[in-house]
């Protein structure tokens, strides 16, 4: 009755998957979701060729497939005449699968050599061109068709291999925002700078952002028109004689040198004033005054512009979430020169400057002028391009948005999101290697993280103040607050208006300056004011919260180890050191430190708060566990750290341990002592 039934896999591939799946979870006895380990399986595999997939359009040796029906992603190759109107060629364009567009440490100048060289060869060459802008917008087109036919593709590819999936699962959406990143990544590379060559006029088709700062057409940059003044050749017309993309008419070199010759014969110039080789300048402009044409050469920048781009741009989060923002870029540029050329003459007197009276900025992204006497540039804020997310969790909220680790912060504006947070601290990748290692740049704007932070949690990072390079354009109130500690006070019932927004109360914080050096708790705090906590910051409040302090003790056979043993110079090392020179007297020494510390903080608060109170509204409870655990002191209050000392000193270390036990009686404490003024702690020794 088997072949009545209804399939249930609409091939022998299917059916083969989920019957290896199934075999290796009995293997392995795992019960979990079949469906959810189909999916891992596929994202897995998905995203371990994705990147070869994008830079060449297969999956490592085999074209992109179907997984599930074996059928190879269609890949697309049109004729020329398809994409170029006006060209009638029958060429088609070579095939997706195999092109590579990108690599780990990609070089444009190589990737591009073999596409240019097809478009020159099949397309269109600089001889068939009748203007060179023309060839620029058709070789740009040609890149753009190459790039979206590979993301095409590319998504096709993805789409197919988990259509069946539910597409709002985890797997599906971080493997689908890893493919936007890859393919991101490769539109921006193949954008072209577009920029003036630094030899001719051309356009730079080197890619965007290129680092080497030189702006090359990768050309000859010689004009391959042919002369204008066809009616001074009598035989073969030669080429013009100028830069590409030049202004005016085409001119070969004899033209150029009769004009020339023609003026100079009525107006005698020094022969250094002009380049016959190159120069044509029109009759009319040269008898009367004209414009110089070159650009400003003061120091500085001539232009500082910063303003939005009309179009509105979409950021994906790695956790789903999307924002649309507007992206803001500061333009900064030289202007051509203003002053005219007499009549008659090649050059004006002077050097070349835009404006006479003008003023030239700083070149530093600063909106001062150039050479200015203060300090610290002033910038126009942007988006925060290169700015990454770091946090003690794994996600967090930022303006309704849920963000984690290695979300960029290209979507925020950074003074708006500086205001945002009030007192914060920047971190940076390590500012002097040798620093690092010595530890030894704890300056009031610098210090060195000894932990380890993400993203790239092996390079290690600083702090910076927020003063170090973003001062401007913030007020005098708003930076006062950035230079001051942020560590907050954690007890929610002692709330203050924050400097910033008297409408918004937010948590106390600490009032010494950012990156401050410890204070000791037992002396009194700063300006005879508030406490100093037993972290070691200075607060304002007027009494801090009181505890229920329940310390869990293990008192197991491991704690006669004498591998760790009570400090010496403490006062109790001499009570310890008799009966319990080992793991748990070393113990008993900082649950009395602990103890003692507490108090004399609490009483160096009061005092200089002239508060009668001498001692914190604590209770302490001990319990001692091994094989069994035993409740000692029972919601006692903090009066004499020596009372709960001489309890202690009644345990040795015993055969067993059992933390259930501990941990149950520690619930039962809190239970039966319950107290919403205290907060009730547990510690776990």
């Amino acid at each position: 009755m088997l072949y009545k039934q209804e399939a249930r896999y609409e091939n022998a591939r299917t059916f083969l998957q989920n019957i290896k799946v199934i075999m290796a979870k009995l293997k392995i006895c795992d019960w979990s979701s079949l469906n959810e380990s189909l999916i891992q399986i596929r994202i897995s595999m998905l995203r371990r060729v994705l990147q070869t997939a994008v830079s060449l359009g297969i999956e490592q040796k085999e074209p992109l497939v179907n997984r599930d029906t074996g059928l190879e992603i269609n890949d697309i190759t049109p004729k020329i005449s398809e994409i170029f109107d006006g060209y009638n060629r029958s060429n088609v364009l070579p095939a997706d699968s195999d092109t590579l567009l990108f690599e780990e440490k990609p070089n444009f100048l190589r990737l591009s050599g073999d596409l240019r060289a097809y478009f020159e060869e099949h397309i269109q060459s600089r001889e068939d061109a009748t203007e060179d802008s023309e060839l620029f917008a058709n070789l740009e087109r040609y890149f753009k068709y190459i790039v979206e036919r590979r993301i095409f593709r590319v998504q096709e590819w993805f789409a197919q291999n988990t259509i069946k999936f539910p597409q709002d699962n985890s797997g599906v959406a971080i493997g689908r925002y890893v493919l936007e990143q890859e393919i991101e990544k490769l539109s921006l590379f193949w954008t072209l700078c577009g920029l003036t060559c630094h030899k001719c006029n051309l356009k730079c088709l080197k890619n965007r952002d290129h680092a080497d700062g030189r702006h090359d057409c990768l050309t000859d940059h010689e004009c391959h028109v042919l002369c204008q003044f066809s009616d001074a050749h009598k035989d073969s017309i030669p080429q013009c004689g100028h830069k590409a993309a030049h202004f005016g008419k085409h001119t070969c070199d004899k033209v150029v040198r009769m004009k020339c010759a023609r003026y100079l014969a009525l107006f005698p110039i020094a022969k250094e004033d002009v380049d016959l080789a190159t120069t044509f300048i029109p009759y009319q402009s040269f008898i009367n005054k004209h414009h110089c044409q070159e650009q400003c050469e003061h120091p500085g920048v001539c232009k500082v512009l910063t303003e939005p781009k009309k179009n509105e741009q979409k950021y994906q989060g790695l956790s789903g979430t999307s924002s649309k923002f507007i992206k803001y870029t500061q333009v900064s540029e030289k202007l051509k020169c203003s002053k005219k050329i007499p009549p008659n003459s090649f050059k004006h007197e002077g050097p070349h400057c835009h404006n006479e009276d003008g003023v030239h900025f700083c070149d530093s992204q600063c909106t001062l002028p150039y050479g200015h006497v203060q300090t610290l540039h002033e910038t126009s804020h942007g988006n925060m391009i290169q700015a990454e997310f770091a946090t003690e969790n794994d996600e967090f909220e930022h303006g309704g948005h849920k963000l984690g680790i290695r979300d960029q912060g290209i979507f925020v504006l950074c003074n708006f999101h500086c205001k945002e947070l009030g007192r914060h601290r920047h971190i940076d990748y390590y500012q002097n290697k040798e620093n690092c290692k010595l530890n030894d740049n704890q300056t009031s704007d610098l210090r060195h993280i000894d932990g380890l932070v993400h993203p790239n949690s092996d390079k290690p990072k600083d702090f910076l103040s927020h003063r170090l390079f973003w001062e401007h354009p913030y007020t005098v109130q708003e930076q006062q607050e950035f230079s001051k500690c942020d560590h907050e006070y954690p007890d929610e019932k002692y709330k203050k208006s924050s400097g910033l927004s008297s409408a918004t109360p937010s948590k106390s914080y600490c009032e010494s300056k950012l990156f401050h050096e410890s204070l000791d708790p037992s002396l009194p705090p700063p300006n005879v004011c508030g406490y100093v906590s037993l972290g070691e910051h200075h607060f304002d409040c007027k009494s801090p919260a009181a505890f229920h302090i329940i310390f869990v003790l293990d008192r197991s056979l491991s704690m006669s180890d004498t591998d760790k043993k009570p400090l010496q110079g403490t006062p109790i090392y001499n009570n310890l050191v008799l009966t319990h020179n080992n793991r748990l007297g070393a113990v008993y020494n900082a649950v009395y430190s602990f103890l003692d510390t507490r108090i004399s903080s609490f009483r160096s608060s009061q005092n200089f708060s002239h508060n009668s109170a001498t001692t914190p509204q604590d209770s302490v409870s001990l319990i001692f566990f091994d094989h069994e655990a035993i409740i000692e002191s029972e919601n006692l209050p903090l009066v004499d750290p020596s009372h709960f000392l001489n309890a202690m000193l009644k345990y040795t270390p015993r055969k067993g341990t059992n933390y259930y036990l501990a941990i149950q009686k520690a619930g039962f404490i809190i239970d039966k002592h319950f107290d919403p003024t205290k907060y009730a702690t547990i510690y776990d020794i």
